[in-house]
């Protein structure tokens, strides 16, 4: 929680690319966690509805973090895609830290071989890999379309939002998941 001093608020245009906006914005805070510049992502107007995301997505991190993050997602930016509200601000002293996300994935394979590769995949993204139990996967009820940068191949993450005691980390990891949030 020290590193997510600082906020900036960010409203992907509705239509028909809403979810692709919210996906390329978590993409954003993938590449900046690649390049050492980690930051949480947060939807205030979270609803427990399938796609419920909200309008608006949070950046949190330190403001160096957050201006990285920015100018890796300045495409959509300058393409009139996502607005950016206002200024990097302080995070308020008054913000309940309760929630976090965690990314939920579905193995393709029960192989033991294929349950290594992901714990291999998870660890390289600092994350720690637990096989959920049977069918658990399938109550995450949020999803976003995302693109493998090596790869190219489309694929879907699966998002659930969790109460802070579900979290192991304070500090956000790959997609910028796994951090307990301050709600605000």
């Amino acid at each position: 929680m020290q590193s997510l001093t600082h906020y900036i608020d960010l409203a992907p245009h509705n239509g028909n690319a809403f979810f692709e906006l919210h996906g390329r914005i978590v993409t954003g805070a993938h590449l900046s966690a690649q390049d050492g510049k980690p930051v949480a992502i947060d939807w205030p107007g979270w609803k427990n509805v399938p796609g419920g995301f909200g309008p608006v997505v949070r950046l949190l991190g330190e403001p160096s973090a957050i201006e990285h993050c920015l100018s890796v997602i300045s495409p959509l930016v300058e393409a009139e895609l996502v607005d950016v509200w206002g200024e990097v601000k302080t995070v308020p002293d008054n913000a309940a830290w309760s929630h976090g996300y965690r990314r939920h994935r579905k193995p393709d394979k029960c192989s033991p071989t294929h349950q290594r590769r992901l714990e291999r995949r998870a660890l390289a993204r600092g994350e720690v890999y637990e096989q959920p139990a049977y069918g658990e996967w399938l109550k995450a009820s949020h999803r976003l379309p995302m693109q493998s940068r090596s790869t190219g191949q489309h694929f879907y993450i699966f998002i659930k939002r969790v109460s802070a005691a579900d979290l192991r980390s304070a500090e956000p990891r790959g997609y910028g998941f796994g951090a307990v949030v301050p709600q605000f």
